[in-house]
C-alpha cells in the first residue's frame, strides 16, 4: 500500500493513475490518505491536522488505514471552497 511511501518519492505515472482511479471512481470508493493529497494537491500532514483537530473531510480508520470515501472527500471540499469564495465575495 502507498501509507508507507512519501508523496515525493511516487512516480509521475503512479500519481497520474492514483489521479485518475479517483475521478473515476463510484461515489462510494474509499481511499486511502496520499491518493487524496495527490489529487487535491495537499499534504498528508494537513489531513492528519484535520483529523486530529477535526474540519477535515470524514474517514474511517481499519487498524492502522486511513480511508476516506470519495463522497466525503467532494463534499468536504465543495463546502470548503463555496465557503471561501462566499467569504471573498462578502469581503469585496
Amino acid at each position: 500500500p502507498l501509507s508507507k511511501a512519501k508523496i515525493s518519492e511516487i512516480p509521475f505515472e503512479q500519481k497520474l493513475a492514483l489521479k485518475n482511479a479517483f475521478s473515476n471512481a463510484v461515489e462510494q470508493a474509499e481511499f486511502e490518505q496520499e491518493t487524496i493529497a495527490i489529487y487535491y494537491g495537499i499534504s498528508i500532514s494537513l489531513l492528519q491536522q484535520w483529523r486530529c483537530n477535526g474540519g477535515g473531510p470524514k474517514f474511517k480508520k481499519i487498524g492502522r488505514t486511513i480511508l476516506y470515501q470519495k463522497s466525503d472527500v467532494l463534499d468536504f471540499f465543495k463546502q470548503k471552497y463555496e465557503n471561501t469564495s462566499q467569504y471573498q465575495n462578502k469581503a469585496s
